[in-house]
């Protein structure tokens, strides 16, 4: 290990250990590219995290006790690079009393690690659907950073800043990762794999109308010919309504054979799920995300702008639908199982063009 850069501790913020697999991404991703780097990070829960992570050495804070008080103090005193690593972290909160608060707390934070001298970073980020104040709001903790890379083109037209480039989402750089030209199989079953989640906005509305038109679509299939597992990308254990509570409400409306996915919290099984699956349906974004990395024809639910977003970057527009468009969601899955040879392709030069720029995020970290 380089006594350098040993030397040279780093604090990741993010949402942390919450059971979220879109999370345990950028901790696996962290792992490959601090590999040499002492690594505090912030978490809910560690036991929530990627057991990689808890046998890694990376050293967590508290978000939701007081508990490290004298850790957060004597970290803050030991690193000198603050990063915002991976995610939609410039964000209203759907539903909460304060939607702007995650903003709030980010131009706090960053006015107080600019004034001890900190270096500020964000990589791999995104922004959400904000105007006016909350805008502002981003736009100032972003000013305050030495350089800014987000995960797709539009966030950084949102910005508009000067320090700001563009990269794919921190997911490229995962070990994990086995692309090749799907196929389909005349001794097996098509398999298709879905996420579902309940954090949607409105989604009191949108939630059942999702369930209902995924729903209609699998009990649709012939189960000879259909193998359907559901995959919880987020399972905490204590959200009211996670993604794995949001699955089980998806099996009530279903009347044919179907398969819950139980990957363990273990990344590298959900990403070998994804990619040996023959088509992704993906509210997450990262079950869309991981799947295409290994070639997997997928078809978006853009409940957030980063999703629609993340399609449009990859020329995938045809493949994605927004909440009011979920009626087309049968029409678009014949479309692609009827065309599944030239889909497939397609999706097999979108992996490999996103997984070629790997090295860019090595080359980044490199100059932190």
């Amino acid at each position: 290990m380089s006594t350098s850069r040993a030397s040279k501790p780093i604090l990741l913020l993010g949402a942390y250990g919450r059971g979220n697999a879109g999370d345990d991404v950028f901790i696996i991703a962290a792992l490959q590219l601090f590999k040499d780097r002492t690594i505090y990070m912030n978490a809910a829960d560690d036991s929530l995290l990627p057991p990689r992570a808890r046998t890694s050495g990376i050293q967590t804070l508290s978000t939701v006790s007081g508990r490290d008080l004298f850790k957060k103090i004597s970290v803050f005193l030991q690193v000198r690079h603050v990063v915002y690593w991976g995610g939609d972290l410039w964000v209203e909160l759907y539903g909460a009393p304060r939607p702007r608060q995650l903003l709030y707390n980010m131009v706090f934070l960053n006015c107080l690690l600019r004034l001890a001298g900190k270096r500020i970073y964000y990589i791999g980020c995104g922004i959400g659907d904000l105007q006016g104040f909350s805008l502002w709001l981003a736009r100032l903790s972003a000013r305050m950073a030495r350089a800014v890379t987000v995960r797709e083109r539009r966030s950084a037209q949102i910005l508009r800043l000067k320090q700001v480039s563009v990269l794919p989402d921190l997911a490229i750089t995962l070990p994990y990762h086995r692309p090749a030209m799907h196929q389909r199989s005349a001794t097996r079953p098509f398999s298709v794999v879905i996420s579902v989640m309940h954090s949607l906005p409105d989604a009191e509305q949108t939630f059942p109308r999702l369930l209902r038109s995924i729903a209609d679509l699998v009990n649709s299939l012939p189960p000879e010919r259909f193998q359907v597992t559901v995959l919880p990308m987020h399972m905490s254990g204590t959200d009211v309504f996670d993604d794995l509570r949001a699955s089980e409400a998806l099996l009530q409306h279903i009347t044919v054979p179907i398969q819950l996915a139980d990957t363990r919290r273990s990344l590298r099984a959900t990403v070998k799920l994804l990619s040996g699956s023959h088509l992704v349906i993906g509210t997450r974004l990262h079950a869309n995300i991981l799947a295409i990395m290994n070639a997997t024809p997928a078809i978006g639910i853009a409940y957030r702008p980063k999703v629609r977003s993340f399609f449009t970057d990859n020329q995938l527009d045809g493949y994605v639908l927004a909440l009011d468009q979920l009626q087309q969601l049968g029409g678009l899955f014949h479309q692609i199982i009827d065309n599944y040879e030239a889909v497939a392709e397609q999706f097999y030069r979108v992996s490999n063009r996103n997984l070629s720029q790997r090295t860019a995020y090595a080359k980044l970290i490199s100059n932190l």
